[in-house]
């Protein structure tokens, strides 16, 4: 993964150098899109759904609890 992540690295810079800087803003901005997109994910994909589950498991143990009675 740090292999990938420098080959990356070293890709982005030597765009930037070659376009003068000018793919640095598009590297900022598509870098921008990916962090939304994780906070997005986190927030209503992970969080959200845990909620979810936890009321569900209690609903279910609500219904299993009447239909013992």
């Amino acid at each position: 993964m740090m292999l990938i992540g420098s080959g990356i690295f070293l890709v982005l810079v030597v765009l930037s150098f070659l376009t003068l800087g000018v793919f640095a803003n598009v590297a900022i901005g598509i870098g921008a899109i990916l962090a939304f997109a994780g906070f997005h994910y986190l927030v209503w994909g992970w969080w959200l759904g845990g909620i979810i589950r936890r009321e569900v498991e209690a609903e279910e143990q609500r219904q299993q609890a009447k239909s013992d009675d």
